[in-house]
């Protein structure tokens, strides 16, 4: 068997193997009120001891115990001993020992990337390579020993011992009520940053290569800095606050930095007009930031999602503000359907982009005639007309799952409308312009148009009917809606599989909501190892999706939904164990 150091990292966290000391109380960590405001990235594990006692509680844990799993759980387990010996013939720290102090939060984060990106995107924009100093890359590793503090003390001090034997320049300085380490590359060695710095106050460790970014930190940790902190600012608050504060593991996700900094380097270059149209059509002059949490709960695991837009209507995000809908799947969703959704989406507003960004293109190729006079020249009606006989409820469903030749299964979409009358002009138009390729087969009185095949077993069809526009890759199903509507079948909605995975789950009243059946996400794993055996270069490890694969198994049927609040969209997920 190959062995690669993605193998061994997935089979140490799938059987959390270093043994750690008793669960540390969960708070609200620290560092988060000693980062700057301009954060541009946070992922923290908030309890790396209680998360690994969870981990060990859940289904996850014993998948290392599956005879699929054992040679790869051995050689894990070698290649982690070997390093073990090696480290403690290098430097007398016993590895195990090591990781077993990270008790508290660990984080990974990156500062303000504004100047960084500006000056990048504007060396890139006039033809010229980069200069990047690592020095001046605002990137910092935290780790709270909390309870293994004197582990980590110690430890420390041999690595520092063992360095100096060796010949490393490792300088040591004071700084608040902490100290700062600076290793220095040797002089024999070219690779690599010139320096790393070492961080030290109480029992919180830091390592980095920016020195303002990790003085700063400190300072605003030990108190000595009063500017304002990432959790002083009244958009992470939101967003931290919506996102249970953080769960077991939080990524904070800042896109105001990045905005920023194209701002600066774009507005005054020759690709101003695009990016003033990428900003204004796709991200919106609100966009903020994005919280995710993960928790880990004795049943199963939640995810909370929270992206904060002051609650605009403009970009991408403008296009799921429309009126809340029912929190259960309509009546024309099939008992047997492995994937639904529903959701309220602006039709006005996803239109509105398509047409503008037409329009941009048509304006660089030299076209002078205005979209909708294309429009209605070509299908006879306005095409405003047919934007407003749109509904706001676009729901989705997934009765076969996908393969290997056609990924997208037998994927159905059921738009509302407010009559037929401009939506079936319009597809009469087209099947007249098909020369027959696009002809109305009749089903049960409806005119169904069946598109010749795409791909091998892939027949997309479409139909309007009922104050509904049906579209399938599956002609079946474009039949089965139709015989569902109007009739008091039992649907997913009253189906086991659904009752018991939502149950308790949703508010009343929704932005959106979905559901996947277990079945579902068994066939997609099981497709994707398929193509990782054929389509993957060697140099990626199939194991490790091997383990993802059967991680994802270890789940059953999941629900989620999506709910406007007033500073942004909130979006819940519950994956329970099986």
């Amino acid at each position: 068997m190959r062995t690669t150091i993605w193998t061994i990292l997935a089979i140490l966290l799938l059987s959390a193997a270093p043994p750690l000391a008793a669960q540390v109380t969960q708070t609200d960590s620290a560092l988060l009120k000693a980062l700057p405001p301009e954060t541009t990235l946070v992922v923290e594990a908030k309890n790396v001891a209680g998360l690994t006692e969870k981990i060990k509680a859940s289904p996850l844990y014993r998948l290392k115990e599956k005879p699929e799993f054992s040679a790869m759980v051995k050689e894990a387990e070698e290649n982690f001993a070997r390093w073990r010996r090696d480290v403690q013939e290098e430097t007398e720290v016993d590895l195990e020992k090591f990781l077993s102090a990270w008790q508290g939060d660990v984080s990974f984060v990156i500062g303000d990337v504004t100047p960084l990106l500006t000056s990048t995107v504007q060396a890139l924009v006039n033809m010229e390579m980069p200069e990047l100093d690592p020095a001046s890359l605002p990137i910092l590793l935290s780790v709270d020993a909390a309870g293994g503090k004197d582990q980590m003390a110690s430890d420390l001090k041999k690595i520092v011992a063992a360095g100096r034997k060796k010949g490393t320049r490792i300088e040591e300085a004071p700084f608040q009520s902490g100290r700062i380490l600076t290793v220095h590359r040797p002089e024999n060695e070219t690779e690599g940053p010139e320096r790393i710095l070492i961080g030290e106050m109480g029992s919180r460790y830091f390592i980095s290569m920016d020195t303002r970014f990790l003085q700063g930190v400190m300072s605003r940790l030990s108190g000595g800095e009063t500017q304002p902190s990432l959790m002083s600012h009244s958009a992470f608050q939101m967003t931290y606050k919506e996102t249970d504060s953080g769960g077991d593991l939080f990524v904070f996700f800042n896109m105001q930095p990045i905005i920023r900094a194209l701002d600066q380097s774009l507005g005054l270059s020759p690709y101003a007009f695009i990016w003033t149209k990428v900003k204004t059509l796709l991200l919106g002059q609100t966009l903020n930031n994005a919280g995710i949490s993960l928790t880990i709960e004795p049943k199963g695991i939640r995810e909370k999602v929270f992206i904060h837009n002051d609650g605009g209507e403009d970009g991408i995000m403008g296009w799921f503000k429309g009126p809340e809908i029912a929190s259960r799947p309509p009546d024309i969703i099939p008992s047997g359907a492995l994937s639904f959704s529903s959701a309220s989406v602006n039709m006005s507003k996803v239109f509105g982009t398509v047409r503008e960004i037409v329009q941009v293109v048509q304006t660089f190729s030299g076209s002078t005639t205005d979209i909708d006079t294309q429009f209605q020249q070509i299908f006879g009606l306005s095409l405003d007309d047919l934007i407003r006989n749109f509904g706001h409820q676009v729901d989705t469903f997934l009765i076969k799952g996908p393969t290997e030749e056609n990924p997208m299964g037998d994927m159905t979409f059921v738009f509302q409308l407010g009559d037929d009358g401009p939506m079936k002009q319009m597809m009469e138009r087209i099947s007249m312009m098909s020369q027959g390729q696009l002809a109305a087969e009749k089903y049960l009185n409806r005119d169904v148009y069946a598109v010749p095949p795409v791909l091998p077993g892939v027949a997309p069809a479409f139909c309007v009917t009922d104050s509904r526009l049906i579209l399938s890759m599956d002609r079946d199903n474009v039949e089965l809606v139709i015989r569902r509507i109007g009739k008091d079948d039992p649907g997913l909605a009253e189906s086991d599989t659904f009752q018991k995975a939502a149950s308790s789950f949703f508010p009343s009243k929704v932005s959106g909501l979905s559901y996947t059946d277990e079945k579902y996400v068994s066939q997609a794993m099981d497709n994707i190892m398929e193509s990782m055996k054929t389509g993957m270069p060697d140099e990626v490890p199939v194991e490790i999706f091997q383990i993802l694969s059967a991680a994802a198994k270890s789940f059953g049927s999941q629900v989620g939904y999506g709910k406007w609040k007033d500073k942004g969209l909130y979006s819940e997920m519950w994956a329970p164990y099986r």
